[in-house]
């Protein structure tokens, strides 16, 4: 076989093959290409093209083998019993998990490879949520709301949800960040302004409904029963006269508080006709309005400049409720309550992600 000039000998590669590459070579091949010519087209070593040749033909696959590798410090089993550690105290540590492998599985484990294990299981260090405490009287009580209303779909029509509210002159967020050089630290608009006391603070009462926003009410001093009525006299009364042909046609919701229990409230609410909708305990998730005071402190934070006394904020908060129901947030949350109900049912009356 004649030598192949100087110019035309196929330079060694040390790097694999592409799994284009040897697509290539076999594509050649199948035409009826000799692996010299191969070899001599594709500038690869004629020992590389009988090699990937003699590999397709006995696997029939161009892909590469499997390769053993480093065998994993942890077998599937160590994995199982990581995952159970993690389970049982959430809270605890990377070196901790490591020690507890170690007098499990007699393995010494860094940190690092627990935290890139636990990675692998989808597992990661996260901010607890924050949620009422829920204990099973409560969950049974939730329970029992989702065996009541779970077939509801029109009927949340009918719901007016109500809710009482605090907000306070400064508020403070703790995700508010800035752009600075470390220097910058210190220059009043690099900073969040904080008060003593947070410059006092006022509470509202509000009520929504499928088809909009009711009345936000600024109460001021403590809320008792008698101070609650004449609220209710005064504020909800007219709006259900505005929203609904009486008060047969509504069913009214309100939380726990004492106010709202207490027998004089009660018996008020029954001689003006109006029915209400059982709230279990410790179920803000369970009310769609609670989601409207998150949307509605944002909106106030959102804002440029900032209240110089509670008139203000008041004035601020009237302003942004008002927005707020002009782009369609009661109807959209109150239509969600099959799907709140069965995020209920499906955690057995424990927490949920609303």
């Amino acid at each position: 076989m004649p030598r192949l000039p100087q110019e035309d000998k196929p330079s060694r590669r040390g790097k694999e093959l592409s799994e284009g590459q040897r697509g290539q070579i076999i594509g050649m091949w199948q035409a009826g290409l000799a692996k010299s010519r191969i070899a001599v087209l594709l500038q690869i070593p004629r020992s590389t093209i009988r090699s990937t040749i003699d590999v397709f033909v006995a696997r029939g696959s161009i892909s590469s083998a499997p390769r053993s590798g480093r065998p994993p410090k942890l077998s599937d089993r160590d994995l199982r019993s990581l995952k159970k550690a993690v389970k049982t105290n959430r809270r605890a540590t990377g070196l901790v998990y490591a020690s507890q492998m170690k007098s499990i599985t007699g393995k010494e484990v860094s940190r690092v490879t627990i935290y890139r294990q636990l990675a692998h299981m989808n597992i990661s260090s996260c901010k607890a949520t924050l949620k009422p405490l829920i204990l099973p009287r409560h969950a049974a009580l939730r329970m029992d709301y989702i065996n009541r209303y779970e077939g509801w779909t029109e009927q949340w029509n009918r719901v007016i949800f109500s809710d009482e509210s605090i907000f306070t002159l400064f508020t403070h967020r703790r995700d508010i960040r800035v752009w600075r050089t470390p220097e910058e630290a210190f220059l009043p608009d690099c900073q969040q302004p904080r008060v003593q006391g947070d410059g006092g603070n006022l509470m509202v009462w509000g009520c929504i409904t499928a088809e909009g926003f009711g009345p936000l009410v600024r109460i001021d001093g403590m809320i008792n029963a008698a101070s609650y009525i004449a609220m209710l006299n005064d504020s909800l009364l007219p709006f259900i006269d505005e929203h609904f042909v009486g008060t047969d046609e509504c069913i009214f919701q309100q939380d726990n508080a004492s106010s709202h229990t207490a027998n004089r409230t009660l018996q008020w609410l029954e001689n003006q006709g109006i029915d209400l909708l059982f709230h279990p305990p410790r179920s803000p998730d369970l009310n769609p309005i609670e989601r409207i005071w998150d949307l509605l402190e944002r909106e106030i934070l959102s804002l440029e400049g900032h209240p110089k006394n509670l008139d203000e904020l008041f004035e601020m908060l009237c302003n942004c409720w008002v927005t707020l129901g002009e782009r369609g947030w009661a109807f959209k949350l109150i239509s969600e309550m099959p799907e709140r109900i069965q995020a209920v049912k499906t955690s057995k009356g424990y927490a949920t992600k609303y």
